[in-house]
């Protein structure tokens, strides 16, 4: 050991201690283990506290060693040292006396933990520091805490895991009242869950006693465990609804309610108008409202509705930078629910000319969706008419298949056309002839009966070729044979035949019996 370091901690002499400044630091860092060794004994003695010659001497020479430290860069080959003598500190009272002044350790401790977390990127040297600087944080010491708190957060960025391995230490420190730790929560909360999603209501109700710092990151907070475990937080959305008032808070809550509506969008069905109202008030806001709107329009016809009607009126009023967000949540909703985009199609189609290549896409692909589907209704129309199926003689023909209109149309114009041919059948059916007296006035007669006979016979014949026009659209072919059917359904002939003809028969009876 240097004579001049040896002086000043043996003697404790004090009027020597600023001269170890003069010294190099290549002439005392190699004497810096048995230095550490000796001020970790006497600060260890009991009185240490009640003597301030000796409080001082110790600070003179730790502010010496930690600067020696810090300029050869050796604090990988010192820190087992420091950090044993960090330890020592915890064996004694470190809370503020009544004038609220700092006990000589609690002094101590802080110029190490300072030096120590200046080198937070060297592995091995947090890997030491880390579990016992995190002891600091229940010895009741306010700004220790504070201080410790900054340097634990530094440790996070690149030692997450070996943090995250004191996640109940921190937890408890909060529960205590310590809530700055609650900065380091989100950076360990990746690699430690559990602990941190028991306690997620506790750090809820916390809220209203942070700073704006340790606000935000508790939010930030929430925001992973909301990706996570969005169902704990279920129950705190009123809570956090009470914080989209401010600015500076709004995003992050927003951000929050988003992660949760995408798994679950019903608790929100209630939030619905303060979320309108914070987009009012906060324009910058609008993104994340619309698309939780957009997730809770998703959940029923009338969500739907009431949704697609707030996106669509939003369109005129958006920045034409943002108009894509509410179009991409319009397009989510009616993937869904394609029936209700006919009600808005007109007035979205009035920014198919945008400007924003993303806006003009999602346009088109909504008007497509629109006309998919009147396409599909259409085919669905056409092929949705009733089938008709004619038995002929027991047997059902599968040639031909006609729609069941066009069938009945022309039965009914073929049984009108029976019904007027066969009356007139019947009233020639039924004259009484008269007897005639002589020959010559009885063929007379006669041929005046057979030239009205022929007068219906061509009229019979015009209503039958009319009728056989209209009811060939009602032949069905089975092979190769083929059966006409009448449009009254009666009668069926072979080709070549000729239909019984009544008035003949009686006509011909009648003028034999004169």
């Amino acid at each position: 050991m240097h004579d001049l370091f040896s002086q000043v901690l043996n003697k404790r002499d004090l009027s020597k201690a600023g001269d170890l400044f003069m010294l190099h630091d290549c002439d005392i860092v190699n004497d810096l283990p048995a230095v550490l060794q000796i001020i970790q004994q006497i600060s260890s003695e009991a009185d240490y506290d009640k003597h301030d010659n000796d409080q001082s001497v110790i600070e003179i020479c730790i502010t010496r060693v930690t600067s020696a430290i810090r300029e050869a860069g050796v604090i990988e080959a010192h820190a087992q040292s420091l950090v044993s003598l960090l330890s020592s500190c915890l064996e004694h009272d470190l809370k503020p006396n009544s004038m609220n002044k700092d006990p000589p350790h609690a002094k101590l401790a802080s110029d190490i933990l300072s030096c120590v977390f200046l080198n937070y990127t060297k592995m091995t040297v947090m890997k030491a520091a880390i579990p016992v600087a995190v002891k600091f944080l229940n010895k009741g010491n306010r700004e220790l805490c504070r201080n410790l708190t900054s340097y634990l957060s530094l440790a996070a960025i690149t030692n997450a895991d070996l943090l995250s391995t004191q996640v109940r230490p921190i937890i408890d420190s909060i529960k205590d009242g310590n809530i700055y730790m609650l900065r380091v929560l989100p950076q360990m909360y990746t690699q430690n869950k559990q602990p941190i999603n028991d306690n997620v209501t506790m750090l809820i109700s916390l809220l209203p006693k942070c700073e704006q710092a340790e606000k935000i990151s508790l939010l930030q907070l929430l925001q992973l465990v909301a990706k996570d475990s969005p169902q704990l937080l279920e129950g705190n959305i009123p809570t956090l609804c009470k914080y989209l008032a401010s600015s500076q808070t709004a995003t992050l809550v927003l951000q929050i309610f988003v992660e949760m509506a995408t798994s679950n969008p019903g608790p929100f069905t209630e939030r619905v108008q303060i979320l309108k109202e914070t987009a009012e008030t906060q324009l910058h806001t609008m993104p994340l409202v619309v698309q939780v709107v957009g997730l809770v329009g998703r959940l029923s016809q009338e969500h739907a509705k009431s949704s697609l009607s707030y996106l669509v009126s939003q369109l005129s009023t958006t920045p034409e930078n943002c108009q894509a967000v509410l179009l991409r949540e319009i397009k989510n909703i009616t993937d869904i629910r394609r029936n209700m985009l006919g009600d808005y199609i007109a007035e979205i189609a009035q920014y198919a000319q945008s400007s924003n290549s993303t806006t003009k896409r999602l346009v088109q692909q909504l008007q497509n969706d629109y006309a998919d589907r009147n396409s599909k209704l259409s085919q669905e129309n056409r092929m949705s008419g009733s089938v008709t199926v004619i038995n002929v003689e027991g047997k059902q023909g599968y040639s031909d298949v006609h729609r069941s209109r066009s069938a009945l149309k022309t039965s009914s114009d073929s049984s009108k056309l029976n019904v007027t041919i066969t009356n007139a059948v019947d009233r020639w059916s039924h004259i009484s002839l008269p007897r005639l007296s002589s020959s010559s006035s009885r063929m007379h007669s006669t041929e005046k009966v057979h030239s009205k006979l022929s007068a219906l016979r061509v009229g019979q014949a015009d209503s039958h070729s009319q009728l056989s026009e209209r009811s060939s659209q009602s032949t069905l072919t089975n092979g190769s044979s083929a059966r006409t059917l009448t449009a009254a359904g009666s009668s069926i002939y072979q080709p070549g035949e000729r239909p019984h003809d009544p008035i003949k028969q009686f006509c011909s009876k009648h003028l034999e019996k004169n």
